[in-house]
Formats: structure tokens, sequence, C-alpha cells
């Protein structure tokens, strides 16, 4: 009977001490803003990109996000499938923004801001975790073929795009050039680029 209960205290910690050590998934939505700068053949400029209300469209409840420069952005995030739908100013059609339940091998088809950009497909090739001020975050990497030119991006789970953190599908093309500066959530500073 010892031996029984002992097979099953050790059974239960097992389970719930890899359980209890799992990461949970991080909502990209949860963020404030992103500061961005933006360099293209006018010169820089920086992008505050911002919460401003909640929406419901369609019977989804979307968060609209807006820029100094005057665009906007619906997201809505589905925490079971950890995946980022977006709606830009440009196209009232919902897409993948971010997916964050892929895994190495796994490919995703991105399109661009607007109706110029295009789709190109993307896979993942490489997963790791960064340290940032709020914790350490996995990280996914993926690449295209599809286009010679097109950089690899980085998805950070709770953050969006390393590249450029929120318009990631506009990121994927080198004129202008994006870089991020920081992301901020309700506990403060989520991303500071200065540390990568």
């Amino acid at each position: 009977m010892k031996k029984f209960i002992c097979i099953a205290v050790l059974i239960c910690h097992f389970l719930f001490s890899k359980t209890g050590h799992s990461q949970s998934y991080e909502r990209v939505t949860d963020n404030c803003g992103w500061y961005t700068y933006v360099a293209g053949f006018s010169g820089v400029s920086m992008w505050w990109t911002f919460y401003e209300k909640d929406t419901v469209l369609n019977s989804y409840t979307y968060s609209k996000y807006i820029t100094n420069n005057g665009s906007s952005t619906l997201l809505r995030e589905d925490t079971i499938l950890k995946r980022v739908y977006f709606i830009d100013q440009y196209d009232s059609t919902e897409k993948v923004m971010f997916d964050f339940s892929m895994t190495i091998g796994d490919d995703i088809d991105i399109t661009g801001v607007g109706t110029s950009y295009g789709t190109h497909n993307y896979v993942v090739t490489n997963e790791d975790s960064i340290v940032t001020p709020q914790g350490n975050k996995r990280r996914i990497q993926l690449t295209t073929s599809t286009m010679p030119t097109l950089p690899v991006i980085h998805w950070i789970e709770g953050i969006g795009c390393q590249e450029f953190f929120f318009f990631t599908h506009a990121s994927i093309y080198s004129v202008p050039v994006y870089g991020n500066v920081c992301c901020y959530n309700r506990q403060g500073m989520a991303f500071d680029a200065n540390t990568y």
C-alpha cells in the first residue's frame, strides 16, 4: 500500500509540476502601444501606435489601434488558437496577423497591409526565447523563399513582430525600413529594442 501511495504522489507531483511550470499564452492585444521608426527615401519618422477603443464588427469584439500618421487597424485575438487577426483600413477582410501556435516547419501565408503588398508564404525555421523587461518570451523565426529580398521576421509572443511590432505585414518589405524602439502594456515596458 505504501508503495502505491508513493507512486501516486510521485505521479501527481510530476503532473502538477509540469503544468505549473508551463508557459501560459500572453496576449498581444494586452499591449497599449508600440513606438517604431520608419526610414524611407524622404527621411526618418517615428510612429506611435496605440490602443483607442474596443469595437464590435460581425459579432466579434476588436481592439482598435491607431497611429500618429492617421492609419488604424482592428485586432482580435483568439487565445485558444493563439492567433491574432486583423482588419486594416484598406481592406475589410479579416486576416491572420500572428499565429503563435506554429512550430518549426509550419508555414503561413502573410498578406500585406493594403492591396499592393501581395501574399508570401513564410515557414517557421527556428524557435527560442528572449529576455524582455517583463521576463522570458517565446520567439519564432519565419523565412520565405517566395521572394529573395524579403527579410527574416521574428514573432514574439505577447509583443508582436520584433522587426515592426504591429503592422507585421508591412514589415516584410524593404522600403521603407521599419525598426522597433519599444512596446508597452499596463505593467510598463514590455520590449526594448536597445537590448537586442
